[in-house]
């Protein structure tokens, strides 16, 4: 299929790279999710299976071809056996918090950082 073999390319590492829609103005939409067996709790380090919820999460991504790209991605919520509160999965490359991958936001910091070279005076 055409898709698994973009998803290496588009999205990030541990997600699987369901739709690519174009957006309407410009740019690229792609839908997403991470496929594992199970997740970690962050609070007892419990590993859990149960999923009770899923949630659509929209994320800014590094532009593709000088165009905008958002990526949508089908997060699961579990329930901890242990400690009784739910979790979200993480997503290595989004950071907890943050709409806007890791990559997006280097590629802002390379945009907007000053050049490496500089004039030096001669004394």
């Amino acid at each position: 299929m055409a898709l698994e073999g973009l998803s290496r390319y588009l999205v990030l590492p541990e997600l699987l790279l369901l739709d690519v829609r174009p957006r309407s103005g410009g740019g690229t939409e792609l839908f997403a999710e991470k496929v594992s067996l199970m997740e970690v709790c962050p609070r007892c380090a419990t590993p859990s299976k149960s999923v009770y919820d899923r949630r659509w999460v929209k994320l800014r991504d590094e532009p593709l071809r000088a165009g905008e790209v958002v990526l949508w991605v089908k997060k699961r919520r579990f329930a901890c056996s242990t400690c009784r509160r739910p979790f979200t999965e993480p997503i290595d490359g989004v950071r907890k918090g943050y709409r806007t991958t890791q990559r997006y936001r280097r590629r802002l910091l390379w945009c907007h950082s000053p050049p490496s070279w500089s004039h030096r005076s001669s004394g």
